[in-house]
């Protein structure tokens, strides 16, 4: 019985200490909380200890010397990060060369005054040319962001332009030359890479006499082949290559030789397509380019529609 009391009292006894070793805790943990130095020495030494056991050395320094950052020209160089972002976008251009920048990827009704829908990004460029030879270059992001249902915007108008534009294409298809074509009958072509050089706008891209103004502008690679309609039915296919590339104010060399009271009409391009569709004010004639000869420019190609018919144009197609 004796023994049993000894028991008991023991263990009293030992749940008497750990009570006390807890209010001792609790109390200095208490004392922890309420003194915000205590804390934040506690903190350190944890933060060291995990430091010491865990931590890898800094690679990096800390330095309260800010001279050494540029921060506004960080802000600078992000800002212009994000604007050389691409988005994807179409270009809608109308029949009267009107533009929308539709930051979409499809569009569901395609309105009958269509003239063009490109695929490309906003980073891409718009080249707009009027009939009396001036020349835009423009960003596509710089035009803002339009819907269907908006009004488009007025090229002309937007940039203060004089002439009708006869020409607005962006860059996002490959081609190596611009070539111009008047009234005069004067062929021009120009390099690319001297039209993208132009830092002001509008400027000058070709120099023109007195009544003199562009009828035609096209896109066209090294070795693709250019073709020249005249209103009394006569067609001239030549090579690109035959023209060299002029500059800036340069007027424009000879492009067919015409017959008497005759004068050119159109050009387009004729790439590797097998048929060449002309027509008139009054019909249509598909040609085939076994019917066709290759010539030297300012030759007078041979006749392709006869009658009482004013030629007015042609593409080449696939069938």
């Amino acid at each position: 019985m004796m023994r049993l009391q000894s028991l008991v009292g023991l263990e009293i006894q030992k749940i008497t200490d750990e009570i006390d070793e807890k209010k001792k805790l609790i109390e200095y943990l208490e004392g922890i909380i309420g003194d915000p130095l205590k804390l934040d020495g506690v903190i350190r030494e944890e933060m060291e200890y995990m430091k010491n056991k865990y931590g890898d050395e800094r690679k990096s320094k800390l330095s309260e010397d800010l001279s050494v950052y540029n921060i506004a020209g960080s802000l600078k160089a992000f800002k212009e990060a994000a604007d050389k972002i691409k988005e994807d976008v179409i270009v809608w251009i109308g029949n009267d060369y009107s533009a929308r920048i539709l930051y979409q990827t499809r569009i569901q009704t395609i309105p009958d005054e269509t003239l063009d829908l490109i695929y490309t990004h906003n980073q891409d460029k718009l080249i707009v040319i009027t009939d009396i030879g001036e020349l835009v270059v423009q960003r596509l992001k710089d035009l803002g962001s339009f819907v269907m249902k908006q009004n488009a915007l007025n090229l002309k108008e937007h940039f203060g332009l004089k002439g009708k534009i006869v020409f607005a294409k962006t860059l996002h298809f490959e081609f190596t030359d611009l070539v111009f074509l008047t009234n005069k009958n004067s062929i021009k072509k120009t390099k690319k890479e001297l039209v993208l050089s132009f830092k002001k706008f509008p400027t000058t891209i070709m120099g023109l006499g007195e009544g003199e103004k562009i009828l035609s502008v096209e896109a066209v690679n090294n070795g693709e082949h250019i073709c020249i309609l005249t209103k009394q039915g006569w067609m001239l296919l030549f090579k690109s290559d035959d023209i060299r590339p002029m500059g800036k104010t340069a007027g424009g060399v000879k492009s067919i030789e015409l017959q008497e009271g005759d004068n050119v009409a159109n050009m387009f391009i004729h790439r590797d397509e097998p048929f060449i569709l002309i027509h008139s004010d009054k019909n249509g004639k598909l040609l085939t380019l076994e019917d066709l000869k290759i010539w030297k420019r300012a030759r007078k190609g041979q006749v392709v529609m006869t009658g009482n018919e004013i030629l007015e144009g042609g593409i080449s197609i696939v069938e």
